[in-house]
């Protein structure tokens, strides 16, 4: 008796990703993996279509309506099925701060957009927009609790002297991510050891502060720099904010230097969003955001002041390689590196987790 050989299944999946390079693919690329397909004996092609974006609208070919269609037509002709695979909860969407763009952008109107704290997402998908209840939310409470802050701690990772004084630093803070305003109103420091973990540190404290809580991006910038510093500690230990003697949640910057200098490259070369944005994202096409972006010195000065949020939790800094891990540790007095002369956070937390649908749902599923 002979074994019973199941059938083949594929998967083609970031069929997109040519546009980050600026290409598509063309009928003959289509037609060739069609036929390798077949010579394997593949029966069934599960095709992940994200939605986020209108390249297969965009793109007829050879008269079909879109590459999706001339995919289909190519392998029912092979007598291969052919599944749409359509996943909401994990593409509705890109939120990582390289696909998004600051909150001071332009925000057309009939354009699907999302924004959250880091920045405003233009590669969402419309069911998404459309189903804002089925998105993953913090409970109640949890993710913005009340109270102005009153004080903020900056925390060494040692109980050496500090060499920084109220004189080298400055306080300033936003409403959105890509500006910032300095603190004007009085304030004093303190300076003294406090336990954390077991073990004494020294603790810069910002007293007697007035930060009404609409103001959640919160900067503390160092004018004493040296090239090796000494004010340093882990990427989500090093700032803390109070209410009036209770601790708030928030966030940790995690990247600030490699954002400008990825900009920086960009407006060099002309092309101030990602390359191939314009191929595939109606957002990135639209007249009032290509007038945007030809004034190269605000989207400098808004870079300037533009954090990531939310990438490395506690643990996958902790992960990181030595050198990748000294270069994301903050230091409020060195001169150089990603996380250098300043230490920032957000106030709170998201209220959605990435914007993304939850896949306990029926209607996900």
């Amino acid at each position: 008796m002979f074994p019973v050989i199941p059938a083949i299944h594929a998967t083609a999946d970031f069929v997109d990703d040519l546009v980050f390079h600026g290409k598509t693919y063309t009928p003959a690329q289509l037609d060739g993996l069609v036929a390798c397909l077949n010579r394997l004996g593949v029966a069934r092609l599960d095709w992940h279509y994200d939605t986020w974006h209108d390249l297969y609208e965009r793109m007829p070919y050879h008269g079909r309506r879109n590459l999706l269609a001339y995919v289909v037509e190519k392998a029912h002709a092979a007598g291969m099925e052919v599944h749409a695979v359509f996943k909401p909860f994990e593409m509705g969407g890109l939120y990582h701060t390289h696909f998004m763009v600051p909150h001071p952008f332009p925000r057309p109107p009939g354009v699907p957009l999302i924004c959250n704290h880091i920045g405003i997402s233009y590669m969402v998908d419309p069911f998404v927009l459309a189903h804002p209840a089925m998105r993953l939310k913090r409970m109640a409470g949890d993710w913005n609790p009340p109270g102005r802050v009153t004080a903020i701690k900056l925390v060494k990772s040692d109980d050496a002297p500090a060499e920084i004084k109220r004189e080298h630093l400055s306080i300033l803070t936003s409403r959105r991510n890509g500006e910032a305003f300095l603190y004007e109103k009085p304030w004093k420091l303190q300076d003294r050891i406090e336990q954390r973990g077991g073990r004494p540190r020294r603790v810069l404290t910002l007293q007697g502060l007035d930060i009404d809580e609409k103001q959640r991006y919160i900067i503390v910038k160092c004018s004493r720099q040296t090239p090796r510093g000494s004010f340093s500690n882990a990427l989500h230990d090093i700032m803390e904010i109070y209410s009036n003697g209770r601790r708030l949640p928030s966030v940790a910057f995690d990247e600030h230097v490699g954002l400008r200098k990825l900009q920086q490259s960009r407006l060099n070369q002309g092309r101030p969003l990602y390359p191939g944005a314009g191929i595939i994202s109606p957002y990135a096409r639209h007249p009032d955001v290509l007038e945007f972006v030809r004034d190269t010195r605000r989207i400098a000065d808004i870079y300037e002041n533009y954090f990531r949020l939310d990438v490395l939790t506690p643990q996958e800094w902790h992960d990181l390689p030595a050198a990748v891990r000294e270069d994301f540790t903050p230091c409020l007095d060195r001169d150089h590196g990603v996380m250098s002369g300043f230490a920032g956070l957000y106030r709170g937390k998201a209220e959605y987790c990435s914007s993304l649908l939850h896949p306990i749902y029926p209607e996900v599923r």
